[in-house]
């Protein structure tokens, strides 16, 4: 069983198709890289995996769980997962043994 498995992905915004019929399977202990130009989806294809953008059509698993599913528990299936943003926004007025101002 595959870590993470993708069939037939697709997602568009209006008559802008980012995403067309996109699979892929990783299989555990796997490195793999997304690359390619600035505006090509590699961000909207990341975002979908844990359904932060909905995909219009396809079917992701991740651990064999199908996130896609209608009824999925996506909050337990998104335990299993992690991501670290290109632009995280950290308080750049602050280092590490400051606190947040309430």
């Amino acid at each position: 069983m595959s870590l993470i498995e993708v069939h037939d992905l697709c997602k568009s915004f209006g008559s802008l198709n980012v995403l067309q019929n996109v699979n892929l399977n990783v299989e555990a202990g796997e490195r793999i890289a997304i690359i390619g130009g600035s505006g090509c989806g590699k961000s909207v294809f990341l975002r979908s995996l844990e359904l932060l953008e909905k995909p219009d059509h396809g079917r992701i698993f991740i651990d064999g769980d199908e996130i896609t599913a209608k009824g999925a528990d996506i909050d337990r299936i998104r335990q299993s997962m992690g991501m670290v943003y290109q632009k995280f926004h950290l308080f750049s007025e602050m280092d590490v043994m400051d606190k947040p101002k309430p």
